[in-house]
């Protein structure tokens, strides 16, 4: 039998018999050369959030525990307000009263579970003030609400702020009202023409608020080489369906026929497991 030098399929050097199996080998190497990649995907998302003024303040627990409770400070608000939880680690006693208080804890009203009579200490000096705060089961999500780079504002390192962890997102536990605001507010304020956010001096500290502007960088890093497994499956099921027994039929009979010295032609019958790995 003769075998041309082309093949009639691809005009490649090879026999026109061996197309299939030399395509085949290349589609594999393909894979795996392609399952050697890695992808990156970046999204960038540039918006302005508002930071609110926080402080630490010192609190006297029952037992005589000193307690550092996370405060937000709120010249819009007419009454301070506490947390359940920030009321039960104090252990004082409360004093009961009856009352509603509108858009405190994220919804409309929220009933109030009583007073608490507390004194609230600077963290850095023995400024301290008396507050009535009503006992509510959560003030506000996190502040801020999500944790932004300190570094970004170089005019605030050298101040002695009422939040040294103002950058960080986390809890609120006390909200001081406008009548507190006004006792601890001094004459001190810090701003740049570089940034929106300023510092402004009270008795417990620097206090920051301010726009700001925040970057995020969502990066996906596709590693190609952990789907390999999932793409072979997908060749073979591609590869079944491109199967055609007639053409392998054909090929097994060239590939196995011989002639026997008697004359007769011998010849492989074909089996569908047989095609499918030939």
């Amino acid at each position: 039998m003769h075998v041309g030098k082309r093949c009639k399929h691809c005009d490649e050097s090879h026999s026109s018999i061996l197309h299939d199996a030399i395509g085949l080998a290349k589609s594999k190497t393909n894979r795996v050369n392609v399952g050697q990649q890695v992808n990156t995907h970046l999204a960038h998302d540039n918006s302005n959030e508002v930071l609110l003024a926080t402080a630490q303040v010192k609190t006297i627990a029952n037992d005589g525990t000193i307690v550092i409770l996370r405060a937000l400070l709120d010249q819009g608000s007419q009454v301070s307000i506490i947390t359940e939880n920030a009321a039960q680690k104090l252990q004082l006693k409360r004093e009961r009263m009856s009352a509603v208080v509108s858009g405190v804890g994220a919804s409309a009203t929220t009933n109030c579970k009583g007073v608490l009579h507390l004194k609230c200490q600077a963290i850095y000096n023995n400024f301290n003030i008396n507050i009535n705060a009503f006992i509510m089961k959560k003030i506000t999500n996190k502040l801020p609400s999500k944790t932004i780079n300190k570094d970004s504002f170089e005019h605030l390192q050298h101040l002695q702020l009422a939040d040294p962890d103002f950058n960080i997102s986390q809890n609120i536990d006390l909200l001081l009202g406008a009548e507190v605001y006004s006792e601890i507010l001094l004459e001190g304020l810090l701003k740049t023409n570089t940034s929106s956010v300023i510092a402004q001096q009270t008795h417990l500290g620097w206090i920051v608020c301010g726009n700001y502007k925040t970057f995020n960088c969502h990066v996906i890093v596709n590693n190609i080489q952990d789907l390999a497994q999932f793409w072979e499956q997908e060749s073979l099921q591609e590869e079944k369906e491109d199967f055609d027994p007639d053409n392998k039929c054909e090929q097994l009979y060239k590939e196995t026929t011989t002639r026997l010295p008697d004359g007769r032609y011998q010849v492989r019958l074909p089996s569908r497991t047989i095609l499918l790995n030939n």
